[in-house]
């Protein structure tokens, strides 16, 4: 962890910890905070790769946090929030600026979600990737992240023997050890399952479906969109 984000860091956990400590009478401070800091410990102990999706709700309640925080803190304090707020402030504009030169030629999600919705139809059952979620959101969707044993098929493969399933949307990136976008290496733990899930999900689709279009991007792999064959 750079020191950027070592700051960033840091300076959520103090914010939520200010306002839990010295604003216990003003309800709306006190519960934002607490829903924060909740958030933050339990993403970190049961949130898999948490550092790279929850930040960003982490960001959202601290700034919101530190909003009421500034306006309700006594004068003696705001000098020294309001510098440590404008470093925060800089931080993040580096980093957010620095992702979007680093991702400047990446295909845009928005292309990706348009070209989704367009070939798959809404209120169908969609087996994916956890990242293809909002252009799905329409559908019966399910994906790596899947909890299955909430589900009526409790696991993947009693949802492949269902014959549930009318759309397979499935991208290669999973198989290169990298996430996607960012091209970071991926953990073993991680990739294994990955592995297992997309292996599933392109022997199933190759025995049952037909390839019916595909889309090269950039970031993201080759998305390919399968659909069941009328005739099994």
């Amino acid at each position: 962890m750079g020191f950027k984000r070592l700051y960033i860091f840091l300076f959520e956990i103090f914010v939520f910890i200010f306002g839990l400590i010295f604003f216990r009478k003003d309800n709306k401070i006190k519960l934002l905070s607490f829903i924060g800091l909740s958030y933050f410990i339990l993403g970190f102990l049961f949130m898999e790769r948490f550092v790279t999706r929850g930040f960003i709700s982490i960001i959202f309640y601290s700034i919101l946090v530190l909003t009421l925080i500034l306006k309700n803190i006594q004068e003696k304090w705001k000098v020294l929030f309001f510098v440590l707020s404008f470093l925060y402030l800089i931080n993040n504009v580096v980093a957010i600026a620095y992702l979007l030169y680093r991702d400047r030629d990446v295909t845009s999600y928005s292309k990706i979600e348009n070209y989704c919705e367009k070939n798959v139809e809404k209120g169908k059952v969609v087996l994916s990737n956890i990242i293809f979620y909002f252009p799905f959101k329409d559908n019966r969707f399910y994906n790596d992240y899947t909890y299955y044993k909430l589900t009526k098929f409790k696991t993947l493969d009693s949802l492949i023997k269902s014959d549930s399933v009318d759309y397979i949307v499935i991208s290669d990136y999973l198989t290169k050890g990298v996430t996607s976008v960012s091209n970071k290496k991926e953990k073993e733990g991680s990739l294994k399952n990955f592995k297992i899930f997309y292996s599933k999900m392109k022997m199933y689709a190759d025995s049952f479906f037909v390839l019916y279009d595909f889309l090269k991007t950039i970031g993201y792999g080759t998305i390919n969109f399968y659909k069941r064959k009328l005739t099994r």
